[in-house]
């Protein structure tokens, strides 16, 4: 913009200088018309160079706000996705737990070979299994009434 202003101004001299040393008042009009149309170019250009890089600058401002958006969005998306898997994964190591007692259980039963088990036996097997169908019935639909051993 500096440059500019230099320029006209050296310009301006130029037509100050013509004026005086021509006594022609046409030759002076002739310059002034010319330095006037030139100017009136250069600021008409300059708005023109203005306006496109405004544009330009906002356009490149919404660009920038809609992909921050979606990052947005994202990162909210991925942290909720992260919760769940660490649930399942939680629920997984107790079902898994509840599946090894009741597999204990059930190899103690095979080793001593009883005809009848005891009621302790009994409601432990009953407690590992209710809360086995119950997890399998959030998670899979299963029916939480097999949950009672015979």
């Amino acid at each position: 913009m500096k440059g500019q202003l230099q320029s006209l101004h050296e310009k301006i001299d130029q037509l100050l200088l013509a004026s005086k040393a021509s006594s022609s008042e046409a030759y002076s009009k002739v310059v002034v018309g010319s330095l006037f149309e030139c100017i009136t170019k250069e600021h008409v250009d300059n708005d023109a160079k203005r306006n496109k890089a405004m544009t330009n600058s906002t356009e490149g401002m919404d660009a920038l706000a809609v992909k921050t958006e979606k990052v947005r969005v994202l990162g909210f998306k991925l942290e909720n996705a992260e919760k769940k898997v660490k649930d399942l994964l939680s629920e997984r190591a107790v079902i898994r737990s509840c599946i090894s007692d009741v597999t204990s259980l059930l190899s103690d039963i095979i080793k001593t070979r009883a005809l009848m088990i005891t009621i302790t036996v009994r409601k432990h097997l009953a407690e590992k299994l209710r809360h086995v169908f119950d997890m399998l019935h959030r998670l899979e639909g299963v029916s939480p009434q097999n949950s009672n051993p015979k």
